[in-house]
């Protein structure tokens, strides 16, 4: 796997540059590791900066450490380390992120495995630490999938404004993964976080908007999001998009299904 390769490269990096105390609940090893670490997060070199990356990532896991999360595990050891690290390390992956999707998005990186693992390594570091300061920086990711999409949901009302910013001026993909995004913020957990003055309004409108898009799957998450509210406009769409919505799709067996409509069916159900 290429994540458990970069961390055994990251194991072998030699970081002889002067060290500041980054964590008195870290070893002073692991300490030394992530400070040099963390200025060769600014290296030229994609190379450099991915050893630097799963460096920093090795240092907060504990000896002897299995797991399928080595990316959270590490991540989470150092942010809870102390107040000042977290912030440290914030700043310095959220710069990595986009430094990493510049390189992405000018056409220029690599298009390897192991260079996707770790743009994706990346993107999971900095959702795992869910800081309102990487919000413009996974705005940019908001294609990249669910990570992306679920941190930014938690955002509340700065996410959402930032979001309705975008979508008129969105291609089809970025569309539906900000119509993704808006129905993962009304669900309870990130309900609660969209406070402003006339956010949640703000929130059923565009979810209202979603459930007459030309993508019938846009429509269908727009419509699962449209669950979570009880007034009359979004039971109205719903009660509509249950017995119309054109969209169908055909099984292996012959069988014929309407994905829109049977979502809107379960999403009447959990309004009742």
């Amino acid at each position: 796997m290429a994540q458990r390769r970069l961390i055994k490269r990251g194991m072998l990096l030699l970081l002889l540059v002067p060290s500041v105390s980054f964590s008195a609940a870290l070893p002073r090893t692991a300490d030394v590791q992530i400070d040099g670490a963390l200025r060769l997060l600014l290296s030229s070199s994609v190379e450099e900066r991915s050893t630097a990356f799963y460096s920093i990532i090795h240092a907060g896991l504990s000896p002897g450490w299995d797991s399928k999360l080595a990316v959270a595990d590490g991540v989470l050891a150092i942010a809870n380390s102390g107040a000042e690290g977290r912030a440290r390390l914030v700043a310095a992956l959220t710069r990595l992120l986009e430094t990493e999707t510049d390189f992405q998005q000018s056409g220029a990186a690599p298009a390897t495995e192991d260079y996707s693992n770790y743009y994706g390594d990346v993107i999971h570091a900095v959702t795992t630490l869910r800081d309102p300061a990487s919000l413009p920086v996974l705005m940019r990711c908001i294609n990249t999938g669910g990570m992306a999409q679920r941190t930014l949901a938690g955002f509340g009302a700065a996410a959402l404004n930032q979001g309705i910013k975008a979508l008129p001026n969105a291609d089809e993909e970025t569309r539906h993964s900000l119509f993704r995004m808006f129905s993962a913020m009304s669900e309870p957990r990130n309900l609660n976080n969209v406070t402003s003055k006339g956010s949640e309004e703000s929130l059923l409108n565009i979810l209202l908007i979603g459930a007459r898009d030309a993508n019938p799957q846009s429509r269908r998450v727009s419509v699962e999001g449209l669950a979570h509210f009880s007034s009359s406009a979004a039971v109205d769409v719903l009660n509509r998009l249950a017995v119309s919505d054109p969209y169908k799709v055909t099984d292996p067996n012959g069988s014929a299904h309407y994905p829109v409509r049977e979502a809107a069916a379960r999403a009447l159900q959990a309004t009742r």
